[in-house]
């Protein structure tokens, strides 16, 4: 007799659990905080001053760029940039994609990736980059 009252109240609890777990609300909540781990921190996350892996592991979940690269066959991928037409060997015409955002709100410009350019070429350690 204890067996089957054993039993029933097992059952009992079991399909109380199933019930109270199935009525409870399934929705996530909205997370607005990025989880990064790698084993060391970066020592900078602005992307003009990054010289170390770690640093541009943790910049590249963070910003976007005009292009990326395919890295099985070295063509550009499209970021922010819509369309692009090389005009000579050293120059490029770039069409922005017109519904990129700042986290202000602001549009991107063709002046806000002058100015990135324009800063990045006054850093001495990079200015292989821009003498072709």
């Amino acid at each position: 007799m204890k067996k089957k009252y054993s039993f029933i109240l097992q059952l009992i609890w079991i399909i109380g659990t199933i019930f109270f777990i199935s009525c409870s609300k399934s929705e996530k909540p909205i997370k607005d905080t990025l989880v990064f781990a790698q084993l060391a921190d970066p020592k900078t996350l602005d992307p003009q001053n990054s010289t170390d892996t770690y640093s541009q592991n943790a910049i590249a979940q963070i910003y976007d760029r005009l292009f990326e690269i395919n890295e099985k066959n070295g063509e550009p991928i499209l970021g922010l940039a819509k369309s692009y037409e090389k005009i000579g060997d050293k120059k490029l015409k770039i069409k922005l994609n017109e519904k990129v955002r700042f986290h202000n709100g602001d549009f991107l410009t063709a002046e806000d990736v002058r100015f990135t350019i324009m800063e990045r070429a006054k850093k001495i350690q990079e200015l292989h980059i821009f003498t072709i």
